[in-house]
């Protein structure tokens, strides 16, 4: 199926699944994301790959944080890393968590960021996953502090991720890049096009009709018709990383990564349209918008 408009996106979403079929064919997603103070990014993002279709969600947690991981969210299975008494993701944690990762024989989606935290071990942690991933065909989804992590075009310096996805705001690919907000915000399809061709990876440039570019040389863009001003809150981003990696990881139709991307991004502003209409614009929280992928099949 060709994905490229409301009704292939909301067809896609809906579709039967085959009656003979498991967990394992849709998919594992392996959650790295969250810090001590930052859990509910982590949960968020792991709820939602849930609730958009992925077989099994994996949630790394630092050995101090899984016990709030335990009670948070339940239907995901945790790593952990660490000991009892570490709260955030250290450099010597990549060979543990990519080892995990690589282990499995099902199709695979990363997510890297919500909530990681910016110190200086993390940085160092995800530059050594990220490393781990340049000669591998399994999507990466960089969101959040996973971003932050590269500034002023430090990914030039190291290695990224065959297969990669970005989702950064204004702000994070202003950092990224070196480009100021305000070109960015006049010159939004340009700066997507400038920040996929130098990185090589789909970009989703979060805001008022998100827009999405391919990674490849035609530079194709999708430009977002849902979504609205209520979900300027905490944890949206999170949520949509979440809806990214788990329509990747499930996806049994072979369709493209910026495919998959775009009907992501899609699915997650028409849930945003639906909780607004349900609560008001200024009610709206992120857990709403995972209430609201229950609600897409009603369509």
């Amino acid at each position: 199926m060709q994905l490229r408009d409301k009704d292939s996106f909301i067809k896609y979403y809906n579709a039967a699944r085959n009656p003979y079929t498991h967990k394992g064919d849709y998919g594992r997603v392996f959650i790295i994301a969250g810090c001590e103070g930052m859990t509910g990014a982590a949960m968020l993002c792991a709820e939602s790959a849930i609730r958009t279709g992925a077989g099994l969600v994996y949630l790394f947690a630092p050995g101090k944080l899984l016990p709030v991981y335990e009670v948070g969210c339940k239907e995901a299975v945790k790593i952990k890393v660490g000991d009892d008494k570490t709260s955030f993701f250290e450099e010597n944690h990549v060979a543990q968590v990519v080892e995990a990762i690589k282990s499995a024989k099902d199709s695979v989606c990363v997510v890297v960021g919500p909530g990681l935290g910016t110190n200086t071990q993390t940085k160092k942690f995800v530059h050594g996953v990220l490393a781990e991933f340049s000669n591998s065909n399994i999507p990466v989804i960089l969101d959040a502090d996973g971003l932050n992590s590269y500034k002023n075009k430090l990914y030039e310096e190291r290695k990224m991720p065959r297969k990669l996805i970005i989702t950064p705001h204004t702000g994070e690919l202003s950092r990224l890049m070196g480009m100021t907000a305000e070109y960015i915000n006049e010159n939004r399809k340009e700066a997507a096009k400038k920040a996929a061709r130098e990185i090589g990876a789909i970009v989703v440039l979060k805001g008022n009709e998100s827009i999405v570019c391919s990674e490849n040389p035609l530079q194709e863009i999708y430009i977002n018709t849902t979504g609205n001003a209520g979900m300027a809150t905490g944890g949206s981003g999170d949520v949509l990383a979440g809806i990214l990696a788990g329509l990747t990881a499930s996806d049994t139709d072979k369709n493209t990564c910026f495919e998959i991307t775009c009907c992501g991004v899609f699915i997650h502003g028409l849930c945003g349209d639906m909780a607004s209409a349900k609560y008001g614009q200024r009610a709206v929280k992120a857990g709403d918008l995972i209430d609201m992928l229950k609600e897409v099949v009603l369509l």
